[in-house]
């Protein structure tokens, strides 16, 4: 038979409402006897009720999440960070994907709804006031991570706009002739996304402001035109670099111009966004913009659960600072 929290009462000899705030870290507890009661937990393998618990509360202890996927580096190292601030304060995680599909995300919504969440952290797929009209009248506490703010709703994320502003300015100082913005979905008219939106608006603003030629490289083979543009830049004499909205693309272009023995920050400049981890094993170290996605995570997460418990009245639009991370590919 399963261990009861009668069980653990019995053997620490204190009231199962001690047992109830040591193994849910609630209320006034001396941490000697929080101690004793999680020890003897552990050796009974004692497993909460969590249904019970819930309708004890009133919550279900469950956050959904709603991102548009996990190919994004980004997301992934979210969620990372997500899920023990989570555990440690007694929520799950109930994990979704919309894939920028504004229909498939309001099916997620509705199929996380049965599941009575107690809030909801979301990227949105469109920013529209449409958009920000069913978020904010949901039955729960809402907060957009990532991409773009979203009307007044809390939000935790980058400015990306001025992050884009500063790697543009870095790669101008660097005396390029052409410059390259690359996200191989900005060109799809069924998809709206914020976040690179922004990151394009800081960098055709600083380049318009410098006087040089700057494009997209967008659907398509992004990679076979990257090296196109450098084999033609370099016929005519001029410099070309690429800020690429993500460093996953820029690894892509780094690894092919490197096969056509085409080296980023000598044949032309390269730019990333994100700072992932994985990008060390690269020839050449690349220069990105550090976003702090575990912070963002963390703090997300922190936020939403203050909100649910109504430790705070109402949300707020958190920045967290970025930086360039310097490298030898510009």
């Amino acid at each position: 038979m399963a261990a009861t929290t009668k069980d653990i009462a019995r053997i620490c000899n204190v009231s199962r409402t001690t047992v109830t705030r040591a193994l849910y870290n609630q209320g006034r507890i001396s941490e000697k006897t929080r101690q004793e009661v999680l020890r003897v937990a552990r050796e009974l393998g004692y497993q909460p009720d969590l249904l019970a618990r819930s309708l004890v509360k009133g919550k279900s202890m469950t956050v959904g999440i709603a991102l548009c996927d996990l190919k994004n580096m980004f997301f992934s190292n979210v969620i990372d960070a997500m899920e023990p601030v989570a555990r440690e304060r007694g929520y799950v995680l109930n994990i979704t994907l919309h894939d920028n599909d504004k229909e498939l995300e309001r099916e997620i919504i509705k199929h996380l709804l049965g599941y009575k969440i107690d809030g909801m952290v979301i990227h949105p797929s469109v920013c529209s006031e449409e958009e920000y009209e069913f978020l904010k009248n949901l039955d729960f506490p809402v907060l957009v991570v990532g991409g773009a703010p979203l009307g007044d709703l809390p939000f935790v994320g980058n400015d990306e706009y001025e992050a884009a502003k500063r790697a543009t300015e870095q790669m101008i100082r660097r005396e390029y002739d052409i410059l390259y913005f690359v996200f191989p979905d900005f060109d799809d008219p069924k998809k709206e996304f914020a976040g690179h939106q922004e990151r394009y608006r800081g960098f055709a603003e600083v380049a318009k402001a410098s006087g040089k030629r700057y494009e997209v490289l967008g659907n398509g083979n992004y990679i076979e035109k990257a090296l196109g543009v450098i084999r033609e830049a370099e016929q005519d004499g001029k410099r070309v670099a690429f800020l690429c909205s993500g460093d996953f693309y820029a690894a892509r272009i780094m690894m092919a111009a490197y096969q056509e023995h085409l080296t980023a920050g000598i044949d032309y400049g390269l730019m990333g966004f994100d700072n992932d981890e994985l990008m060390k094993i690269l020839p050449v170290r690349l220069w990105t913009v550090e976003n702090h996605k575990e912070e963002i995570g963390k703090r997300a997460i922190s936020e939403l659960i203050d909100l649910i418990e109504r430790k705070k009245d109402r949300g707020e639009k958190v920045n967290i600072p970025f930086e360039l991370v310097r490298g030898n590919s510009l």
